[in-house]
């Protein structure tokens, strides 16, 4: 719904703005205080992302699961 476009949203800006600090400091290496400053933006909107997408998504992993087996499919998940 609403709050999966918004962390897709916040993802494509993210991944935009990261690109850009990256690509900005490279063509000129007296910019790293601006560069810096749109990398610490863009952690926040990675970390909004995140939190927005993961949670429900995760919520609906573990409700996809059968009482008793979550265990194992988490182990699945984070190895």
């Amino acid at each position: 719904g609403l709050a999966a476009a918004l962390g897709g949203v916040a993802f494509l800006i993210a991944d935009a703005a990261t690109t850009y600090a990256v690509w900005s400091e490279q063509q000129d290496p007296d910019n790293t205080d601006r560069a810096y400053i749109l990398m610490i933006i863009a952690m926040v909107l990675w970390g909004l992302g995140g939190g927005v997408v993961s949670g429900p998504i995760q919520a609906l992993y573990a409700d996809s699961i059968p009482t008793g087996g979550r265990s194992k499919y988490y182990l699945y998940l984070t190895v």
